[in-house]
C-alpha cells in the first residue's frame, strides 16, 4: 500500500514537471515585404534538428506563433508561396528555448514575383483582330481575368503572380477559330520573376 502510494506522488510530481509552463518557449514568426507590407499564407514549418514538429501559415497580418515549444535547439522554415520569392533565406535555425522557457523571433522578408502576358490577335493574312475576348486563367488561386485586344490587335495581363497559366480566346463577331489546345486556348504558358511573355492567335474570317 505505501508502495503504491509512493507511486502515485511520484507520477504526480512527473506529470508536474513535464506540463509546468515554465519548461516551454515560444517561437514569434513574421513574412513582410520589403516596404513591410504582411505577406499572408507563409507555409511555415518548425522542426528539430531533422524532425518537424508543428506546422502552420502566417495570418492576414503576416504573422504566427509557435506556442509551448519544448526545450531545446529549434529552426523554422518557410515554404514556397505563389506570387514571392524570398530576399532573406527561407529559414532560421539556431532558435534555443532553455530549459526555464524563453522566447525567439524570425522573419522571413519576401518580394511579390510576376511578369507580363502579351497578347497578339490576328487573322490569317496577319492583320489585327481588334474586340477579342480573352480570359487568363490558372494559377494556384485559380486567377480568371478578361481582356479585348485593342484596335492593334493586342492586349496584355500584368502583375500576373508567377505559376502556370493558360489565355482562351472568345473571337469577335465576323471570326471563328477552331477549336483546341494551340487555337483556342494557348496553356502551359509558364510565368517566372519579371518574365514578358508573347503569345499569339490567329482567327479565321467568315
Amino acid at each position: 500500500m505505501i508502495l503504491m502510494v509512493g507511486a502515485i506522488l511520484l507520477m504526480g510530481a512527473c506529470s508536474s514537471l513535464l506540463f509546468d509552463g515554465g519548461n516551454y518557449g515560444e517561437i514569434r514568426v513574421e513574412a513582410v515585404t520589403a516596404s513591410g507590407d504582411p505577406v499572408e499564407g507563409l507555409p511555415l514549418t518548425l522542426y528539430q534538428a531533422t524532425r518537424p514538429i508543428a506546422y502552420a501559415a502566417t495570418d492576414e497580418n503576416g504573422l504566427y506563433a509557435f506556442e509551448f515549444v519544448p526545450f531545446g535547439n529549434h529552426g523554422v522554415r518557410a515554404g514556397a508561396l505563389e506570387g514571392y520569392t524570398f530576399t532573406s533565406p527561407s529559414f532560421d535555425d539556431g532558435l534555443i528555448i532553455g530549459d526555464s522557457g524563453g522566447e525567439a523571433e524570425v522573419v522571413f522578408t519576401l518580394r511579390r514575383c510576376e511578369g507580363t502576358i502579351r497578347v497578339l490577335v490576328a487573322d490569317e493574312l496577319g492583320e489585327p483582330v481588334p474586340n477579342a475576348g480573352l480570359v487568363l486563367y490558372g494559377g494556384g488561386a485559380g486567377l480568371n481575368r478578361p481582356a479585348e485586344t485593342l484596335a492593334d490587335g493586342t492586349a496584355e495581363f500584368t502583375e500576373v503572380p508567377c505559376g502556370e497559366y493558360g489565355v482562351a480566346i472568345d473571337p469577335p463577331a465576323g471570326f471563328t477559330v477552331r477549336e483546341g489546345r494551340g487555337s483556342s486556348y494557348i496553356d502551359a504558358i509558364v510565368i517566372e520573376e519579371f518574365d514578358d511573355v508573347q503569345i499569339t492567335f490567329t482567327v479565321q474570317r467568315t
